[in-house]
């Protein structure tokens, strides 16, 4: 949640506008009669009893000078006014301050809110670094700005949110991933690990992210959620399962639903594992998805935080090339540096010139061992057909020779007993 302890970064952001504890708790400290709204220099509790005009006194100084600020807090008190007169900067500043008088937990989490988009958020997220870097996205993947679904407004009437918000969509875009707000969509962790793959594909390799298999058609699905269509088929594949559970619907499958809760565990856990290298603190978590539901305001900071770790190593890499390329220009030009250069060359000329003259001698050896192959097959092959032809004719004149024999007995024989008669 938003509420933070006395030791957390928030805090400590916060307590540096003056020493200011909780809103509901600052207003006990009494407030002296100079003006204390321009440094912010809030008293220390002095352990006096004060009274509710006191306490409300300091909590009225505190609104005012945020809306002098310029922080946005005119949406604690929407609906709260009947008539239109009341509902000017003092009405909205003296509602605000009787909340926090009264410990309306709306209220006093709203102001801590915009407490940290204005004064933690904004430091951790420059809005212009955020759209130059989206612009340079979609170049480098071919989108367009129908492709990613730009819409028209303001994320929580913020434009750091929005602008994170675009960011997300446009880096998780190539991977057919829908974003379309900090809650659900990031609940089962595969938004988060894309964008960090998209950025450190080395630190998140793409098949550390598990996601459950989904359902090729719309029976499947309906077998898989007990029969009801909480989602279409493609709001499904375009969001995974936690479209289901964002309707309000469950996997009743029961080894899909271990499934599922393994998967979130495991990407939350590769979340961590990553964001720990970038100096990202683990602010969110896979219980707090799969059981009390999405925290928005959480992941906000934390996506603000990823950002900021994200950009910040491009921007150095970006750097380092440049530098690299600046210092081989430098070099190229230093005449020991073209010497070497050229010394190199040469020797790798040798190099090449010598391998190549390895592989034809070798090219040649092996094509000179193969030629004489084949022609000893030849050589066999024509001596058979030759012992074979010989052989048949052989046999034909053999064959010949006994024909004329028996015929030429025959007539002797037939000669010799004419004669006899």
């Amino acid at each position: 949640m938003i509420s933070q302890s006395s030791d957390s970064p928030v805090y400590h952001d916060i307590s540096r506008l003056g020493s200011v504890p909780p809103p509901a708790r600052s207003s006990r400290s009494q407030a002296p009669d100079a003006e204390l709204l321009p440094s912010m220099a809030f008293p220390q509790n002095t352990g006096k009893p004060m009274d509710e005009s006191q306490m409300r006194n300091n909590c009225l100084r505190l609104v005012r000078f945020l809306q002098q600020q310029g922080i946005g807090i005119q949406g604690l008190a929407a609906g709260a006014f009947t008539c239109p007169r009341d509902s000017g900067p003092d009405g909205v500043a003296k509602f605000i301050a009787e909340g926090l008088l009264r410990v309306d937990q709306k209220i006093t989490l709203g102001l801590l809110w915009q407490l940290a988009a204005h004064y933690k958020l904004r430091r951790h997220v420059d809005v212009r670094s955020l759209e130059r870097e989206v612009a340079r996205l979609r170049r480098v993947t071919g989108q367009t700005v129908a492709e990613v679904g730009a819409t028209s407004g303001t994320y929580f009437n913020d434009v750091t949110s929005q602008a994170l918000l675009q960011w997300m969509r446009t880096a998780c875009t190539p991977y057919g991933i829908s974003v379309d707000e900090f809650s659900w969509s990031l609940s089962d962790g595969r938004v988060l690990c894309f964008l960090i793959h998209a950025y450190m594909p080395e630190l998140l390799p793409q098949s550390s992210i598990t996601s459950p298999e989904l359902p090729s058609s719309v029976d499947e699905m309906a077998r898989m959620t007990g029969g009801a269509e909480y989602v279409k088929l493609e709001t499904l594949k375009a969001k995974g399962w936690t479209a289901v559970y964002e309707m309000g619907g469950a996997i009743h499958d029961d080894n899909l639903a271990a499934l599922y809760k393994r998967c979130v565990d495991t990407n939350f856990a590769t979340i961590h594992a990553a964001g720990e290298a970038l100096g990202v603190p683990a602010m969110l978590s896979a219980e707090d998805y799969l059981n009390d539901g999405p925290d928005e305001l959480a992941a906000i900071l934390y996506v603000a935080l990823l950002a900021e770790a994200l950009l910040r190593l491009t921007s150095e890499r970006r750097a380092a090339y440049v530098i690299m390329e600046f210092l081989r220009r430098r070099l190229s030009w230093r005449p020991g540096y073209m010497r070497a250069s050229l010394e190199c060359f040469k020797a790798d000329m040798k190099r090449l010139e010598a391998a190549s003259t390895i592989q034809s001698f070798w090219r040649m050896r092996c094509q000179r061992c193969r030629y004489f192959t084949v022609r000893r097959a030849a050589h066999l092959l024509q001596a058979f057909i030759r012992r074979w032809v010989e052989r048949q004719r052989l046999q034909k004149e053999v064959h010949a020779i006994v024909l004329l024999q028996a015929g030429a007995r025959t007539s002797g024989w037939s000669s010799r007993r004419r004669m006899r008669r």
